[in-house]
This record gives structure tokens, C-alpha cells and sequence, in this order.
């Protein structure tokens, strides 16, 4: 199966919900090829590069889902910007961003528990 590059920029974190964020992208066993953390006026940014298997999911989708399971694991809303790398040298990829109105959409329509 192809593997499509993926960048993650979550913020504002605190440290302790960078850490979360790590340890549920490895619980997904999404592993993590390069994580970031540069300082944020309310906390931290955290950007975060990884190598994905898309299946039978579109980008979106599949952003979604990692959008609601992380935070889950953080336990609030954050702001989650995605890139996608769909291996098209002329395409520039697809761009999602995540805000509050998608927290409140999408936590409800996923309804993730923790294992």
C-alpha cells in the first residue's frame, strides 16, 4: 500500500499535551517521522510529520478522524491544520484546517472512546 506524506500543526499546546498528542499518534501506529515544538504566544506549536496509509479513505476523512481522536487525547479543542502530499508533482497536495466549528461537529459524529 502507498504511503502519502502527512504534516501536522496543532497549537496552542501545553507541554503535557504535546506529550498526549505523541503518545496517541503511536497508539494509531502512525509513527512519527519528525515532531517540532516552537513556542506560541498561548503555549506551544507543535508540528509533526508522518508517513500514512490512506486505504480506501479520502484525505479528508481520514483527517477527520485523527483531528477527533487527538482531541480526545489532548481533552479540548486546539486548532489542527493538514497537508497531505498525494505524490502529484502538479498538484499542491490537499490543505485541511480544523477549527472550533469542526470540534463541536465532529467530536459528536465520531464518538471515540478510549481503550
Amino acid at each position: 500500500m502507498k504511503k502519502h506524506p502527512l504534516q501536522l500543526s496543532l497549537a496552542p499546546l501545553a507541554p503535557r499535551e504535546i506529550d498526549a498528542v505523541l503518545r496517541e499518534l503511536a497508539r494509531l501506529r502512525h509513527p512519527v517521522l519528525r515532531a517540532l515544538r516552537q513556542p506560541h504566544p498561548q503555549g506551544c506549536l507543535l508540528t509533526v510529520d508522518l508517513e500514512i496509509e490512506l486505504s480506501d479513505e479520502t484525505p479528508r476523512w481520514f483527517a477527520e478522524r485523527l483531528a477527533a481522536h487527538l482531541w480526545l487525547a489532548i481533552g479540548r479543542f486546539v486548532r489542527i491544520n493538514c497537508w497531505f502530499d498525494d505524490g502529484n508533482a502538479t498538484a499542491d497536495g490537499v490543505w485541511l484546517h480544523f477549527e472550533e466549528t469542526d470540534y463541536r461537529t465532529l467530536m459528536p459524529a465520531f464518538r471515540l472512546s478510549r481503550r
